[in-house]
């Protein structure tokens, strides 16, 4: 039973980092150290995973990730992020929910698998499967149809200008001259 934890485990913590990856926009190292800690729910549910099936602990696991994230943001977030760092948390709730659920999902269909007497390459691809199809599939074709039709986009920034002593603004060094369209 042990090993079969600890093989769900870093099946988890292996599928978070790999989801938030394969999005191209999610933070691989918030998925990697918020991982050590998450893929511990997903070993304890190890025994729930195998009673209900492989369909059935897939749809578990998604709750279970989904949980996790709110729980991890509404809870561990309030308390100990500052306010920046909470408004970039709340901008990238739905990627890091979606990256969350798909990883427990594919972990709890790998779970349930390898109760059933699956063999771990069988079960660990299977379950990757599904989590990349939940994240890589849906993030990397919005990720690439942004670069092909966006493109580059060109920021402005407008700022206070520097006066030199006359009271005349001074250009920063590297700005460009602007020159009409």
């Amino acid at each position: 039973m042990f090993l079969r934890r600890a093989q769900v485990y870093w099946i988890t913590w292996a599928l978070l980092v790999l989801g938030a990856a394969a999005t191209g926009m999610a933070s691989v190292e918030d998925a990697f150290f918020r991982g050590a800690i998450a893929a511990f729910l997903s070993a304890a549910a190890l025994p729930l995973y195998g009673r209900l099936g492989p369909g059935r602990a897939a749809f578990l696991g998604l709750l279970v990730g989904i949980g996790w994230q709110l729980l991890l943001h509404h809870g561990w977030g309030r308390l100990t992020w500052n306010e920046e760092r909470l408004a970039l948390a709340h901008g990238r709730l739905a990627l890091d929910l979606s990256v969350a659920a798909a990883a427990f999902a594919g972990a709890a269909l790998a779970g349930a698998l390898l109760e059933t007497g699956s063999l771990l390459p069988k079960a660990a691809g299977l379950g990757a499967a599904l989590a990349l199809a939940m994240t890589a599939l849906p993030y990397g074709i919005l990720n690439g149809y942004d670069r092909q039709r966006a493109g580059p986009v060109t920021v402005l920034w407008l700022a206070e200008a520097t006066l030199d002593a006359d009271g005349r603004p001074v250009r920063p060094k590297g700005a460009d001259i602007p020159r009409p369209a």
